[in-house]
């Protein structure tokens, strides 16, 4: 609340007053009474310290329970996924009283990628909303996260944006033995309210109560090298214990009261003292107020007055100028502003009549697009739908409009940005939803939801995956029996072989290997595209991968007669990744520089570590891809011009490239179509790897 000139003066005068009590307060407490009872000191110190110990008993009872959860096999498998483990694990402990069971305030699950798995807060209040500061991604939980892992444990006394305090405790994730490795981080926190003081002050037998560093400033430092003992104005004496929080910073005050006998006189004198102080300040006060209004604030009520009195509707009235004092500056800026803000509405009123064509364009757009569009507000609540949206969705507008957006689309995830298009099924259809995340930042939470019907895509699409998936099962076993025959012939197992009969068994060899070598980059190709492959990912240094693939590859490398070479002393590479499939992408890339390597060539491969990723460089000195074939070569069987003298299937690239947008990076090539082709692909580095 704003206050005026004369509230502010009398609220300098007040402060002031309030200064020299206190400093009265204090000549009385620590000159003429410094000695006095030193019983009562003590017995109100015990009181403080019992208190204070609560405080720790309490947070090794909530980092106890946490054990009993943090290290079980169902919490254990339930981090592992959805599943019947998941699901059971939910009926029967995330029910809807769990935190009031255990009278917790929040309950969090961390994954092992240091993301949110699942959230639930309840505040003393009963409400469900979540605690801010405690959410997932917030620097508390990740510090707890981080303590956790490093520690095995992390427990203590925390303060929230908002000031209350809390008991919070976390631990990694184990089995009920308390093996590994860790499957997340789990955190409990438990409020420190007014139920959890009376219970405390109920056990204590004594009243106990909380208090904010701010509302006793001048007894923090005391308090941080042991027990504040005052007097309240009550004559109660009065005992502060400093309680810490998680990393050893002050973080409230504990105060317990005791009555005690303080003689008459010496609260006489002490009154005596505060009446005459505030008497001063009285007559103090009437003098600075008459004095103000005549010399200050008259002129600036006349000067209000005038301003109250300018009208809407009379853009040319101004306010009088007198003399060449302050106020006289005020009005003339004031008249300075009226001036722009007649120039502001001019322009606002062209601004409005462009906005309202722009606005019909966009209506009839929206009535016209095949696609269906829908705009929600902060709160998630349908503002706009288009009439492809009512189709797609089978909802009339009274259906859509006005609706969460959970109502609309109860099939849809919760999204915030460019996770891409999500498909869901509505009357037998699929629809790809697609989330807009500019308006999220930028206007107050509103989103647009885009909608389009993909269903004969899809269906052409999987019709196409479970041909070649068919084709390809039932290829491999009759393979796999040819080549087992072919090697049975090449042992000798069916008699001795002529050498015609020997060059026709190893050529049938060598085209069953690359019959099985196509039918199992077939299946490879099918399951990425299906989207069913899960990544395990972990930190990975691609420095050793590289070496390890380089090394493998290096008899095909001189039988070529090409140089295979790498940085020995590279510096580490880390990139969170899984390394299984991230070094079949490398040996697919370092295979193609050897095979379209010249003669005495050379391939080198290197990685490199930057801010946010890891780049792997494949550079060969062979015929080159000419530009207008270097994003073709990532399409399904398609073979380069010049290839056809290596073989090859037309697969490894497109696997590779489906393996690294797995991964959230990229792929690509560089070359001039005449001297060397350079390959590169990059992975993320591990979240908070710096």
């Amino acid at each position: 609340m704003a206050l005026s000139l004369r509230r502010k003066a009398g609220l300098g005068l007040l402060i002031l007053g309030l200064a020299g009590i206190l400093a009265l307060v204090a000549f009385h407490r620590f000159v003429i009474s410094e000695q006095f009872d030193r019983v009562e000191h003590a017995e109100i110190e015990r009181d403080a310290r019992r208190a204070a110990n609560a405080i720790d008993v309490e947070t090794t009872r909530l980092d106890l329970l946490l054990y009993d959860w943090s290290s079980w096999d169902d919490t254990y498998r339930f981090m592992d996924g959805p599943g019947s483990a998941f699901d059971a694990y939910v009926e029967s402990n995330l029910v809807d009283d769990i935190l009031e069971s255990l009278q917790l305030g929040a309950l969090i699950y961390i994954d092992r990628a240091g993301d949110s798995y699942f959230e639930t807060w309840r505040w003393p209040s009963g409400d469900m909303a979540p605690i801010q500061g405690l959410e997932a991604e917030s620097p508390l939980v990740t510090e707890l996260v981080r303590g956790a892992q490093r520690f095995d444990k992390t427990c203590g006394v925390i303060l929230l944006p908002n000031g209350q305090p809390m008991l919070v405790s976390a631990r990694p994730i184990l089995t009920s033995d308390d093996d590994g490795p860790a499957h997340g981080t789990l955190i409990m926190a438990r409020w420190l309210d007014d139920d959890f003081i009376a219970s405390l002050s109920e056990s204590l037998a004594t009243p106990i109560r909380f208090e904010p560093l701010a509302s006793e400033p001048d007894i923090v430092e005391r308090a941080s090298e042991q027990l504040a003992i005052a007097v309240t104005e009550n004559g109660e004496l009065n005992g502060q214990a400093l309680v810490r929080d998680i990393n050893g910073e002050p973080a409230f005050l504990i105060e317990t009261n005791q009555r005690r006998g303080i003689n008459s006189l010496r609260n006489q004198v002490l009154w005596l003292g505060v009446a005459a102080i505030v008497a001063t300040l009285g007559v103090t006060g009437v003098m600075v107020y008459f004095g103000a209004n005549v010399l200050l604030l008259r002129p600036m009520l006349r000067l209000r007055g005038e301003l109250a009195e300018l009208g809407a509707d009379e853009e040319h009235q101004r306010v009088t100028v007198r003399g060449r004092d302050e106020i006289a500056e005020v009005a003339g800026a004031v008249n300075a502003m009226l001036n722009r803000l007649a120039e502001s509405a001019a322009e606002q009123e062209r601004l409005t009549i462009a906005a309202s064509e722009q606005e019909e364009v966009a209506r009839t757009a929206l009535l016209e697009m095949g696609e269906g569009f829908l705009a929600f507000d902060a709160s998630g609540n349908c503002l706009i739908s288009n009439p492809a949206a009512g189709r797609m969705l089978q909802k009339s507008p009274d259906e859509i409009l006005g609706r969460h957006i959970t109502q609309i689309l109860p099939a849809a995830r919760p999204s915030e940005t460019g996770d891409g298009p999500q498909v869901i099924e509505i009357g037998g259809r699929s629809l790809a939803i697609t989330r807009s995340a500019s308006l999220n930042r930028g206007r107050g939470g509103r989103s647009v939801v885009v909608l389009r019907d993909v269903t004969d895509i899809l269906d052409v699409e999987r019709l196409k995956r479970d041909i070649i998936s068919t084709v390809s099962h039932e290829l491999r076993t009759p393979l796999t029996s040819i080549r087992a025959t072919v090697e049975l012939f090449q042992d000798g197992d069916g008699g001795a072989l002529t050498d015609v009969q020997s060059r026709m068994v190893s050529l049938l060899s060598r085209n069953t290997d690359r019959l099985l070598h196509i039918v199992n980059d077939l299946l490879a190709l099918t399951t990425l595209e299906s989207g069913a492959v899960a990544l395990r990912r972990e930190e990975t240094d691609l420095s050793v991968t590289i070496a390890r693939v380089v090394e493998d590859l290096q008899p095909s490398a001189v039988a070529a007669g090409v140089t295979l070479e790498t940085d020995g002393n590279a510096e580490p590479a880390v990139a969170w990744c899984d390394e299984p499939r991230i070094r079949h992408v490398i040996e697919n890339l370092v295979q193609n520089a050897i095979k379209f390597s010249l003669p005495d060539g050379e391939v080198y491969v290197s990685a490199r570590a930057g801010a946010h990723e890891v780049t792997v460089t494949v550079t060969d000195q062979g015929l080159g891809i000419m530009p207008a074939d270097q994003q073709r070569v990532f399409e399904k069987f398609y073979r380069a011009p010049g290839s056809e003298r290596v073989g090859g299937t037309g697969l490894g690239l497109p696997i590779a490239k489906l393996i690294v947008d797995l991964h959230g990076g990229r792929i690509w090539i560089e070359s001039d179509g005449a001297s060397g082709t350079t390959a590169r692909f990059t992975v993320p580095s591990p979240p908070g790897f710096a």
